[in-house]
């Protein structure tokens, strides 16, 4: 369906319904949200019988049918797939973060909620110390190092179903578009159920290439990306609110060239008076006005 009819007033041929709804509860008709633009019909927009086909779910088209036309093999990763390293989607309490029985609550996408310091941006960090490691972030801003050579790949497992890293984690129904920054990664191996590495077929083949995938509700999301541009990057939900309440890592990316290419594009003193500029004002305007920064800071 294109929604690109001609307005005109009170013509029929100018209507078109808009819908949307929850793909956390799509067999719950109480979700579903609908938006009615210039309509005089009186069909049920509900309805999913005969054309009125408006419910497919949120899901991206199968991988099978998105074959990039330039060619290009993905090579075996340098890093671990582990258990341990897999990144799972859940909530975590707030502000107490193991109260999981208050009504509010923040995204996780690793381990932690991300909470990124506006004032100490992680590309000043970088350029503060001469050997950056993680030791040096706090776990809050949610880093993941690629200290690997130049063009070797990385793979991550990104799980949405009941798996949590612990126990004061809670897992909740909904599905999320991951985006990522710094990098076109591909797509191989995507799935609406629990990820089994005894049954999964991985595509190294020629994959999809995209900057957004959806993670399914209850599935996983296996995507692969190359080491080739040193930086600070995020990969966070799309949905707004899901990003603004934490969910996102960043992936620090061949540290030891950030800061030389930092002091080569003569920016360090830019971003230092930007961050003294910041931080003047929050000391001195938004904390004695009690406004205080209650988001991810991204």
């Amino acid at each position: 369906m294109t929604a690109n009819a001609t307005i005109k007033s009170g013509a029929n041929e100018g209507n078109f319904w808009m819908h949307a709804r929850d793909c956390s509860k799509l067999n719950s008709p109480s979700t579903l949200g609908i938006i009615r633009y210039n309509a005089s019909s009186t069909a049920n927009p509900c309805d999913t019988s005969g054309d009125n086909r408006q419910s497919f779910g949120c899901a991206d088209p199968p991988t099978s049918k998105l074959v990039p036309i330039v060619r290009r093999q993905v090579q075996q990763p340098v890093n671990n797939l582990t258990t341990s390293d897999y990144l799972n989607g859940a909530l975590q309490g707030y502000p107490v973060l193991t109260d999981l029985s208050g009504p509010l609550h923040k995204w996780i996408l690793g381990k932690h909620s991300m909470y990124l310091n506006w004032s100490e941006p992680t590309l000043k960090v970088v350029n503060d110390y001469a050997n950056l490691t993680e030791e040096h972030m706090a776990p809050s801003t949610a880093p993941i190092f690629l200290d690997y050579e130049a063009e070797s790949w990385v793979y991550f497992l990104i799980q949405n179903n009941s798996t949590i890293p612990s126990p004061d984690h809670m897992y909740y129904r909904a599905a999320h578009p991951i985006h990522l920054h710094g990098h076109d990664f591909v797509i191989i191996a995507q799935g609406s159920t629990n990820f089994d590495p005894s049954t999964v077929v991985m595509n190294l083949d020629n994959p999809p290439r995209r900057d957004t995938a959806m993670l399914n509700i209850n599935g996983f999301l296996l995507i692969g990306f190359q080491i080739d541009n040193p930086g600070a990057w995020l990969m966070h939900c799309h949905i707004p609110w899901h990003a603004s309440s934490g969910m996102a890592v960043q992936f620090v990316s061949m540290p030891d060239l950030i800061a030389p290419l930092l002091k080569r594009g003569n920016v360090i003193d830019k971003l230092n008076k930007e961050c003294a500029a910041w931080t003047y004002h929050y000391d001195n305007v938004n904390i004695p006005a009690g406004v205080f920064q209650d988001e991810s800071g991204i």
